[in-house]
């Protein structure tokens, strides 16, 4: 057990050890002319929820903010 644990913790890590490539942006050759707006039809049952509020995840001020104070 003690093994399995340790190959999933070094193959987890060896993940985080390739360096960031960043793909530079080159803008087309033919400027850009029109746009489309794409209709996001969902089905009736299909539900989202909250996980968290988006205040608390700036720490203690947003967390006071999120809470009205």
């Amino acid at each position: 057990m003690k093994r399995l644990v340790a190959a999933a913790v070094a193959l987890s890590l060896g993940a985080c050890a390739s360096p960031y490539v960043g793909k530079p942006y080159s803008a087309p050759a033919t400027p850009l002319t029109e746009v489309a707006v794409a209709g996001d039809i969902l089905p009736e049952e299909v539900v989202a929820y909250e996980a968290a509020s988006v205040g608390s995840n700036f720490g203690l001020l947003g967390a006071l903010i999120d809470s009205g104070v």
